[in-house]
């Protein structure tokens, strides 16, 4: 698998060459980030959980093209993006005896086309491992991906419809994509993605911006077990399942061109974590237990790299203009 990906990943880097006359206006970037969950207890018992996690993602455009102005002053845009991402994490169970520590990892490729004027599109296909350290040799295949189509009606409003894979409720589960992007003022906007992803963006100067949210969080993970009480009887491998709402706000921070800094404060509820040994969409579980609301604590630093001299601010894009630019990557890795 992975030598097939940068088999693909080298041709679309010499399809990018043959293109290097348009100019670059996306740069490949880095985003790392921490966050930390503290311990709280569960609902109907005294024991504990908590978790401490590091992520890291880059995208690269292998292809960012933007064509020839037209005569009613449009821009057609098209990108090829490659993505990769890689997780850590440490959980910890006042009810299992051993330390387990949880690893994630995703290479994928997205593409997106705007017309310039009214529609945007933005499709993304994923292939990834969600384990175990213990277990991580004997790895099960994942996939993922979305397909979303934005039509600006004005330049107040635009309309999303489309699909995603995701296992942000803990599962596997085609959701639909139903929502709307909302112009709040000069430098501002809403976006709201049923059933709840509810954003507000306010764009502060060149670089710096303020979000305030509220969405899912969530995952599953292939989880060993390694002889703990708890795990009598069941398989050697069985899925840990976490789900949540987070509500909170963060706010980005322009260091420079190039780095981007964005601490994040927010509070978890409707919490719930379970073990199953069904499969990654099945329901069935065989220990389910809700968590008390607790406040976390995340950082993240974004690296862009390359030419930065025909990268745009963003500054239209939060206006709803459907020119493409950085944020638009953000698309296709936290919807």
């Amino acid at each position: 698998m992975i030598k097939h990906f940068f088999t693909v990943l080298l041709f679309f880097i010499f399809l990018n060459s043959v293109f290097s006359q348009d100019k670059k206006f996306l740069s490949p970037n880095l985003t790392i980030s921490a966050d930390y969950i503290p311990g709280q207890q569960f609902a109907d018992f005294k024991e504990k959980y908590s978790t401490a996690r590091a992520n890291a993602i880059f995208n690269f455009p292998l292809l960012s093209r933007r064509f020839a102005l037209t005569n009613s002053l449009e821009y057609k845009t098209m990108v090829i993006l490659a993505n990769a991402h890689a997780g850590y994490g440490l959980p910890n169970f006042s009810f299992i005896d051993e330390q387990h520590q949880l690893v994630n990892g995703n290479a994928g490729m997205s593409f997106i086309y705007s017309s310039g004027s009214k529609n945007t599109l933005v499709a993304n296909a994923t292939v990834g491992v969600a384990e175990d350290l213990e277990t991580i040799k004997s790895f099960q295949l994942r996939f993922g991906g979305l397909f979303i189509l934005k039509h600006k009606f004005n330049g107040d409003f635009s309309g999303l419809i489309g699909a995603h894979y995701s296992y942000v409720y803990g599962r596997g589960l085609p959701l639909p994509v139903l929502g709307a992007i909302i112009r709040a003022g000069d430098k501002a906007k809403f976006k709201i993605i049923l059933p709840v992803n509810i954003s507000y963006m306010r764009k502060l100067n060149q670089w710096d911006m303020l979000m305030i949210f509220i969405a899912p969080e969530g995952g599953q993970n292939n989880f060993c077990n390694c002889g703990d009480t708890v795990f009598a009887g069941r398989p050697d491998v069985v899925r840990f399942r976490s789900k949540a709402f987070k509500a909170g706000a963060s706010y980005k921070i322009g260091v420079n061109d190039r780095i981007h800094v964005t601490p994040e404060l927010g509070f978890l509820t409707r919490r719930n974590i379970s073990f199953s040994d069904a499969g990654l969409t099945a329901k069935d579980s065989f220990i389910k237990e809700d968590l008390k609301g607790i406040v976390y604590a995340k950082v993240s630093m974004r690296i862009l790299f390359g030419d930065l001299r025909f990268k745009r601010t963003g500054d239209n894009f939060l206006l709803n203009d459907e020119r493409l630019d950085d944020y638009d990557l953000d698309e296709v890795t936290k919807l």
